[in-house]
């Protein structure tokens, strides 16, 4: 016999499913930055067009990883309710959106600081002839916030992507045998006999 789910091993779960999906984003980040020092115009298509390819990659392995978890969750243990793997899916949500950002905010602050000071700085002066001055000084004093705004607005998508997800996945996860009372006995089905 298999011991019942309860909400101590839904988050300790979690915790530990978390690690894997949180390093598909980070690994992600890795190569992408790799890919972009290409030099010329035909390296920089063809890395573009990598980075295409390693985003949709990176979404399906996403997408795997969190229904492979709920799965496995409910064959361990008895008692999963869809529930139950909804819970699980949006703590394994939580733990590896705060590991994601964790991490770019690592990146931005101690890793590369002059690679983001760098692309903050592109992106300023290709937004500058479209903004009048008093939103370009907003700009530019909003420079110094980036690596939190970032940190948070990591935090919160990937939170959000993973909760939708979950509820999308845990539908299914158990299966649910929707006959599962006629076949017991539990259904009345002396209700057209009576009539």
């Amino acid at each position: 016999m298999k011991e019942t789910v309860s909400k101590s091993i839904i988050w300790n779960k979690a915790g530990i499913s978390a690690i894997p999906m949180a390093l598909v984003p980070i690994l992600y980040s890795i190569v992408t930055r790799l890919l972009s020092g290409a030099g010329s115009a035909e390296a920089a298509f063809g890395s573009s067009l990598l980075s295409g390819v390693l985003w949709m990659v990176k979404l399906v392995l996403c997408i795997w990883m969190m229904a492979w978890a709920m799965r496995r969750l409910a064959a361990g243990y008895d008692g999963v309710t869809n529930r139950d793997t909804f819970h699980y899916g949006v703590a394994i949500a939580l733990f590896s959106a705060i590991l994601v950002s964790a991490w770019s905010l690592a990146d931005m602050v101690l890793i590369h600081p002059e690679f983001w000071q760098e692309q903050l700085n592109d992106t300023i002066r290709q937004l500058s002839p479209m903004l009048d001055s008093n939103s370009q000084e907003a700009l530019s004093r909003m420079e110094g916030s980036f690596p939190t705004i970032s940190f948070f607005t990591t935090l919160i998508y990937c939170f959000l992507y993973g909760t939708v997800l979950s509820s999308i996945l845990s539908r299914n996860i158990p299966r649910q045998d929707p006959f599962a009372g006629f076949r017991d006995g539990a259904g009345d089905n002396n209700d057209v006999d009576n009539q």
